[in-house]
């Protein structure tokens, strides 16, 4: 089935899909993209390619906001003083800055989803 013509807004089923194909679609998202959508959120709130796309912006912001996190608690004892169970502010996330040196890490107020280095 070529898609490549079709509005982003229309739904899936508006676009002839059914529940088999929306179950293995959500299968090839989660290996493309390492985020699993159920088949109620395509039946329901990402619907159509549009809030798909919206969703797995979001979902992999978050994801790669959590990675430095993750990498980044092992390495709390290369630097003396920084303690991942005891964060310096609420919502800071332990990560690397760019040189590879453990950092602490606070919410971007101006863009939800996105971490900025704690000066």
């Amino acid at each position: 089935m070529d898609l490549s013509g079709a509005d982003d807004a229309t739904s899936f089923m508006g676009l002839g899909l059914d529940s088999l194909t929306l179950t293995l679609a959500a299968a090839e998202v989660k290996r493309a993209f390492g985020v699993v959508p159920t088949f109620r959120q395509l039946m329901e709130t990402q619907r159509d390619f549009a809030s798909l796309a919206r969703y797995l912006q979001e979902m992999t912001a978050v994801a790669a906001a959590a990675k430095p996190a993750a990498t980044a608690t092992a390495a709390a004892a290369d630097r003396p003083g920084l303690d991942a169970n005891r964060p310096p502010q609420p919502g800071a996330r332990l990560g690397r800055d760019p040189s590879g040196k453990p950092a602490w890490y606070i919410p971007d107020r101006q863009q939800p989803g996105r971490y900025v280095p704690l000066a």
